[in-house]
């Protein structure tokens, strides 16, 4: 593949070899010079142009929409989704077929959530009765504590100590400090409470509440055993930020990044 003009570099190649691989799904979709197409298409297969990374998605839904509904050439879209390793590198062909790692896990996490939503629709049930009971409020939140319990809810961090951040920088960010902890401030009673002595909730009100859970903080071990006061910074609950997954907490990009551009200042 000749690229035109001085200097040529290997990454003027890998430039032009990512954007000739990306568009050829989509100019199958839209194009019917059946003889431009071709050409195109004896080009990425050659070898030297199979490349695509940063705009994966897009070229898998340009697969996905050649699968369902074709493109104007239609003997050229057959020829390319018969032989598609020949046009494309691996990785684009397994987040297509659904095969990746990415994928599977997605696939895993969703079936999970699904199995879920239907317990909560049956604790939802519970709770109800729960409400309307007459039973002695303190059995009531016996009960209501046992079965929201029973199942796992993506409860979130509602504050950082500075500390903790702290502790986050002298690990360079690379991972979660061992000396960390996730400290509840408020009891489950407060929750309890506005459930069953509150005005009865619709479903997606009272799954919402729930979500909020308790009021958590992260701090260092130290800060717990001594019992001190700490100086934390509140968390915005729609970043959802540090979730607490199957007695897991996350730590990724997203917890990266605000940790990275967090600015702690001492409010002594």
């Amino acid at each position: 593949m000749h690229i035109p003009g001085k200097p040529v570099t290997d990454r003027d190649q890998y430039i032009v070899a990512n954007a000739l691989t990306s568009a050829l799904p989509f100019l199958l979709l839209h194009s019917n010079e059946w003889s431009n197409l071709d050409d195109l298409m004896a080009i990425v297969a050659s070898g030297k142009c199979k490349v695509v990374r940063s705009d994966i998605d897009g070229v898998v839904r340009c697969l996905e929409l050649l699968e369902t509904q074709g493109g104007p050439a239609p003997q050229a879209v057959e020829q390319f989704l018969d032989n598609a390793y020949l046009y494309l590198p691996r990785h684009v062909i397994e987040r297509w077929k659904k095969t990746d790692l990415n994928s599977r896990m997605i696939a895993t996490w969703n079936a999970k959530k699904e199995k879920e939503r239907g317990e909560y629709r049956d604790i939802y049930d519970i709770f109800l009765t729960l409400y309307d009971s007459r039973m002695a409020y303190e059995k009531k939140e016996s009960l209501l504590e046992a079965i929201i319990s029973s199942v796992d809810w993506d409860w979130g961090v509602s504050g950082i100590s500075h500390k903790a951040i702290e502790a986050f920088k002298k690990v360079g960010y690379e991972g979660f400090p061992k000396e960390l902890l996730l400290k509840t401030v408020s009891p489950f009673s407060k929750l309890a409470n506005k459930l069953l002595r509150g005005e009865k909730l619709i479903y997606r009100e009272w799954f919402f509440a729930i979500e909020l859970g308790y009021e958590t903080h992260l701090i260092t071990e130290d800060e717990d055993r001594l019992g001190e006061n700490y100086e934390f910074e509140m968390l915005d609950p729609s970043r959802r930020l540090f979730m607490n997954r199957v007695n897991v907490i996350t730590f990724d990009v997203n917890e990266y990044d605000y940790l990275k551009h967090t600015k702690v200042i001492s409010r002594s």
